[in-house]
């Protein structure tokens, strides 16, 4: 949820002068607006960077590592 709310604010203008995408409106922005702007746009790469991490160790890493576990289980019996 963090990673669609940080991307939202990132790259839709959230001026009620000028809604929507930031296309041309970028220009008018003022600059308490964009450093808002760049720092939830480094929350959200780190949102993303740990979520991509987490995926990683609990479900892509044990697919493909299934002979060392098979070889544990039966080192144990």
């Amino acid at each position: 949820m963090q990673c669609i709310y940080g991307s939202y604010m990132v790259w839709v203008v959230f001026d009620q002068a000028t809604p929507g995408f930031i296309g041309d409106s970028l220009q008018a922005i003022n600059q308490n607006q964009m450093v808002n702007r760049r720092l939830y746009a480094q929350e959200t790469w780190i949102a993303l960077s740990t979520f991509c991490i987490y995926l990683g160790v609990t479900e892509i890493l044990p697919r493909r590592l299934p002979s060392s576990t098979q070889s544990m289980a039966e080192s144990d019996d």
